[in-house]
Formats: structure tokens, C-alpha cells, sequence
């Protein structure tokens, strides 16, 4: 299904993947958001039952999901009061949504903290692109290979980013990768989100290669820019793999490598002509621009040797087509190879799992190859989505932090993009690699105590909002820590601890509570809610920051270790808790 801007998008409310049995959940105009301000003369609110206890509610304008004040709760409903919402304007066209939903909310012991980037890929300026960490595929080390999402924010002027594929430690992206148009790494049996001009489609993707010379004679393409292994195969490098190629190791085959001149940029659907300029045994072949290179081993350094002699020419061809994926046997499948026209698609980045197929919990990992803890366990997770309205949900959901959020199951998380009104989506990469970045400052807590580099982002772009604060001529804006009964001095907060943050500008108003003010961390010291309420969860030095109004104001801190250690009760396994009817395919194991 192609992206389309239809009216009336669905949203379905799910807490927990516990069926509330009212759900307070309301929308409203986006102009009319106020910090902690609900105006319910401006709400319309249409509630359906649509499955088992969930509840489907109807949008009818871009809004911006609140919770209802304590007092306004009724009898029997989820009590949303203890559900902290925060509402941010990133960019003309990009909300940040942040969720912090604490122990006992529909039952569940333990919390749980999710933040949405909600992308309208119809404004105008908007665009969402696949980058590589470091502009590079291979790495010898992660300062190569990989790179952390807030620095490619920073680094390529993004407004916001997600971490994206699954990637090994030498940061070559496994999966379909494309940029620019440029075909990078070949798809292999991931779900792959692909982003056109204003548009975005989940699909499962097949290619092929082939090498064609004068004489007629071809030859199969076994992959793009990866590593060589112990079999026949015939490779193809672009200059965006790495300054060379690479040796063979001691269990690898020989190889023998030809440079092709003239080649241009690796692109599917057309035929590739260049010139074969020079041959090269032992591979650590150099990488220039307007070249590519063919490596062979085995029958693949046969048939260049007998086929591509310098001053040969020689044709490279790849197309990319449509996979059947049988998930769902109330949806009839992609044909094979069905034609994919790769004008319309200039970006694409796999992930593990399709979550949503036309408004459906449908999940493939088992199709996929994966399985086992991967699915049924809580992890923290990255995911992209789709509404029916054309807007693309980036979301994070973090876990491996019992006192701060538990992560999520592969099911829970469908669920979970069902209640932000995805009607597609799939799963990224998540773990210690799942990290969310808007304005340079990380605004999820990532569970290994600080960003991971990565191997692939997802990165968004879009206009500037207008100054709203901070008129010209008011002194630019001040942040510091707010001292709540403690005892500890405000710059070492110890472990577990939380700390206030307040934000004014030169006039003395509040800034932090504005919504278009953005909280971060950097540093991996803790994690800061989007009212400026930080909570330190590592010991070590960092720092938190706000952006408001095109200003940035960074406060160093350093947490100490907790003196008593408490004790935190254990999380329960996701096979013990309350989760929603699915459509699903069978765990497998991995």
C-alpha cells in the first residue's frame, strides 16, 4: 500500500495490552496544546469498539494525544492521571510524543517509557533518509564502521534520528540499505521500510545480480559491498564501502579483482556499462571514485579471468522486486518478484519482523529467520510506522531498566504502534542500539548506559519552527538543577535519584514547560522526562541540555553511585503478562 493523506485517521488505544474498559484517552486541535492545560470544550472524542476490550479512536485533525486531568476520571477507567504525556514541537511538521508510564498502570509492575517522533511527510520541506554511520559500509573498528545517532544529528544538521538496521561489529548493515538512490547492500529476507518522495511502504524485498560481457556471457551476483566468505562467489564494491576492498582471511578463498571505470553510482533497473581499467590478485584492492570492483573466488575469479581483461566492457545489472511473505492468511501475499519500480524509492533500510500490515498485528520473524527470546522476550526496541494519513511514526520503547521501563515483546509492540495510529509498521533494530535524537540531545534512555554506535540511522529533516520565545534583545536562556530535599550536592546526584530542571529565558518566564522546548542528555548519565525532571542512571559525567527557541543551553553533571542500592523486584517474564489477540505467525527459534 502506497502512503496516501486520507482523512479520518484511526487511532487505537491499547494500555499495556491490558483492554481498558473506558478509555480516557482524548485528542484535540494541535494549536490548542498548553503545558499541563486541557481545554475539553475544544475536544471530540469518538469512541468504537472495534476487538477484544480495545477501543479504536477517531482523529479528525492532526493532534496531539493528553491525558485527562486526576478529576475528570471516571469509575472503572484506567487511571491516565499517573501517565505522564509530554507534547513537543520539534520542526514545522515533526512532534515529539514522549509516554513515561510508571509501575502499576494497568497492572503491569513494572514502568515503561516510549517516545514517538510523529513525521508528516506531506509538509512541505519535510524528509526522512537513510544515512550510514561515517558515510562508510565496513569498519575495522566501531569508530569506522559505526556511529552514535545523536553525532550524525549533529553532524549532518538533522532535526531528529533513530537507529535503524541490524548490523554486525564491523558496521556493514544486514539488509537492503539505499541512499540517495544508491543501491548499497542487497535486501535479504527482512521486512524493509522503503521512502519515496513524500511516501513510505513496508515490504519484503528480493534482488538479483548479474554481470553481462560483450561476448554474452554472464555470471551471478552474489552481493553488494559485504564481507567475502569461504565459497565461490562474485562480489561487487563501491567506492562507499571503504577506502579498499578487503583480504582474504585464513579460512577465506584466494580472490581475483577487476577495476571497472565508469560505472557511475549503483543503481537498480538499469544496465551499469564501464570499462575494465585493471586486474588485481590478493584483494586490498583500492576504491576511487567513479570505479567499482568485481571480487571473485572460486568459479566467480574464473570467470572474471576469463571475461574481464583490462580493456574489456562489461555490464552490471540489478533490479529489486517484490518477496511473498504468507503471515497472514486473511491477506492474500506480494507475488514473487513482482516489479518494483525503483524511480519512486530513493532510501531504504531493513529491520527484523514486520508489526502492522493494514491495520493488523501481524508478525513475520519467523519468515524471516528469527525467533525465540528475540520475539516473545522484553527488549528495547526501535520501530517505524505508517498512518493512514501519511505520517511516519519513529518510535523507541526502552527496556533492561527495571526501575525505569521493562521493554517491550514483539507483540506488545505492535500494540504499541497500533495505539499511536500506525496502520502499517515494522521492527528495527533495538537492544543497546535503540536510541532516539532530536536536536543533537538523546531523549531515551539507552540501556547500555550510553549510546551504542550504530551502523545505519534513519535521520529526519525539516524547516525550522518561528522563535516564539526569547524575543530579540532578552538575554538568551538559563538552566540549573532545583534543589527538592536533598542533601547530596545538585552537582552529583547519586544513582536513582531524581532531579528538576528548571528552564527560563532572559525575561524570567518558565521555557522548559513551552512545547516547543526539547530535553536531552548526552553522556549516558540519566534519563530527562520532557518537563525537565531528570533521573540519574548511571555514575559517570554528562550532561543535560534544552533547546528552545534555536537555543541550546548544555549543563555538565556528574552522578555519583548509590550508597544502598535498592532492591528492585523482578520484572515478569512477557509470557505472563495480559497481551492482546494477535494475528501472528509462530515463534521461531534463533
Amino acid at each position: 500500500m502506497v502512503a496516501c493523506g486520507l482523512p479520518g485517521v484511526w487511532t487505537s488505544v491499547a494500555q499495556d495490552m491490558q483492554p481498558p474498559s473506558r478509555a480516557a484517552v482524548e485528542t484535540r486541535p494541535h494549536n490548542a496544546i498548553r503545558h499541563n492545560e486541557l481545554s475539553h470544550s475544544q475536544i471530540r472524542l469518538e469512541v468504537r469498539e472495534f476487538s477484544i476490550g480495545v477501543q479504536m479512536v477517531q482523529e479528525p485533525s492532526r493532534a496531539a494525544v493528553e491525558t485527562r486531568p486526576h478529576n475528570a476520571i471516571r469509575h472503572n477507567e484506567i487511571r491516565h492521571s499517573e501517565i505522564r504525556r509530554h507534547v513537543r514541537d520539534v520542526a514545522r511538521g515533526v512532534q515529539l510524543v514522549q509516554e513515561v508510564r510508571p509501575a502499576g498502570v494497568a497492572n503491569i509492575s513494572a514502568p515503561l517509557v516510549i517516545n514517538v517522533l510523529r513525521v508528516d511527510l506531506k509538509q512541505p520541506g519535510v524528509r526522512v533518509e537513510a544515512a550510514l554511520a561515517g558515510d562508510k559500509v565496513w569498519g575495522d573498528d566501531p569508530t569506522e564502521g559505526r556511529e552514535t545517532v545523536s553525532h550524525i544529528v549533529s553532524r549532518r544538521r538533522a532535526v531528529a534520528a533513530v537507529n535503524a538496521g541490524f548490523f554486525p561489529f564491523n558496521g556493514t548493515p544486514e539488509g537492503a540499505h539505499v541512499q540517495a538512490g544508491e543501491l548499497v547492500t542487497e535486501p535479504n529476507r527482512r521486512a524493509t521500510l522503503l521512502l519515496g518522495a513524500g511516501l513510505a511502504r513496508f515490504v519484503h524485498l528480493n534482488w538479483s545480480g548479474t554481470v553481462r560481457a560483450t561476448t554474452g556471457a554472464t555470471t551471478k551476483l552474489n552481493g553488494l559491498n559485504g564481507r567475502p566468505g569461504a565459497k565461490d562467489d562474485l562480489l561487487l564494491y563501491s567506492p562507499i564501502f571503504h577506502s579498499q576492498t578487503l583480504k582474504p582471511g585464513d579460512t577465506e578463498r584466494p580472490r581475483f579483482e577487476v577495476v571497472v571505470g565508469g560505472v557511475g553510482q549503483l543503481r537498480a533497473g538499469r544496465d551499469l556499462t564501464g570499462i575494465v581499467r585493471q586486474t588485481n590478485e590478493g584483494g586490498a584492492t583500492p576504491l576511487a571514485p567513479d570505479t567499482v570492483v568485481l571480487s571473485g573466488a572460486g568459479a566467480g575469479a574464473d570467470w572474471l579471468r576469463a571475461h574481464a581483461q583490462p580493456g574489456a566492457r562489461l555490464t552490471v545489472r540489478l533490479d529489486i522486486g517484490l518477496r511473498a511473505v504468507t503471515a497472514s492468511a486473511e491477506r492474500a501475499p506480494d507475488e514473487p518478484s513482482q516489479p518494483l519500480d525503483p524511480k519512486l524509492w530513493h532510501d531504504a533500510v531493513a529491520g527484523a519482523s514486520q508489526l502492522l500490515r493494514d491495520g493488523r498485528v501481524v508478525i513475520t520473524a519467523e519468515e524471516e529467520g528469527i525467533g525465540g527470546a528475540f520475539i516473545t522476550t522484553r527488549h528495547p526496541r526501535t520501530a517505524v510506522g505508517l498512518t493512514r494519513r501519511g505520517e511516519l511514526l519513529l518510535v523507541t520503547v526502552d527496556g533492561r531498566q527495571p526501575t525505569l521501563s521493562r521493554g517491550a515483546a514483539l507483540n506488545e509492540l505492535a500494540w504499541i504502534m497500533m495505539s499511536y495510529g500506525a496502520w502499517d509498521a515494522i521492527n528495527l533494530d533495538g537492544g543497546g542500539s535503540t536510541a532516539m535524537a532530536v536536536r543533537g540531545g538523546i531523549v531515551n534512555s539507552p540501556s547500555g548506559g550510553a549510546e551504542r554506535p550504530v551502523a545505519n540511522m534513519l535521520l529526519v529533516f525539516a524547516p525550522p519552527l518561528p522563535i516564539a520565545l526569547n524575543a530579540p534583545g532578552v538575554p538568551p536562556f538559563a538552566l540549573s538543577p532545583q534543589a527538592q530535599n536533598r542533601s547530596a550536592p545538585l552537582s552529583a546526584p547519586q544513582v536513582e535519584e531524581t532531579v528538576p530542571f528548571l528552564l527560563r529565558d532572559g525575561a524570567g518566564r518558565d521555557a522548559g514547560s513551552h512545547h516547543s522546548t526539547i530535553w536531552g542528555t548526552l553522556g549516558g548519565i540519566g534519563f530527562v522526562e520532557q518537563n525537565g525532571l531528570f533521573r540519574a542512571m548511571k555514575a559517570g559525567s554528562g550532561t543535560v541540555r534544552a533547546t528552545s527557541s534555536g537555543h541550546t543551553v548544555v549543563v555538565p553533571l556528574t552522578v555519583a553511585p548509590a550508597k544502598n542500592a535498592p532492591v528492585i523486584p523482578p520484572v515478569p517474564p512477557a509470557s505472563t503478562a495480559p497481551t492482546a489477540p494477535t494475528i501472528a505467525a509462530p515463534a521461531a527459534s534463533h
